[in-house]
């Protein structure tokens, strides 16, 4: 499967429980290998969701899928932070070569 930048960057996003997250908003292109490495997802209410590859399920003309640790990610970062403030962008997972 094909797809260009401009289909991309709006493909929609959800969990594989089916939440929907928003829409694929930018991404991280890792060079030396020429594939991505991270989706910035950004969704209703300004909430925003960083996504490594490694939580991305599926890629299709219709949607992406992502495993739902995305959001329990974001639930145990809100929680150790002792607060109930919206997080305006997480890192969820980040892999160094």
């Amino acid at each position: 499967m094909r797809i260009d930048s401009k289909q991309f960057k709006n493909l929609p996003v959800e969990t594989k429980s089916g939440l929907k997250l928003g829409n694929v908003k930018d991404f991280v292109l890792e060079t030396d290998g020429q594939s991505i490495l991270q989706y910035e997802v950004g969704g209703l209410f300004g909430k925003k969701y960083l996504i490594s590859r490694e939580q991305v399920l599926s890629i299709g003309n219709e949607k992406i899928i992502v495993d739902d640790e995305v959001i329990t990610a974001e639930k145990d970062l809100s929680l150790s932070e002792g607060k109930n403030e919206k997080i305006d962008m997480e890192p969820v997972a980040m892999r160094e070569e």
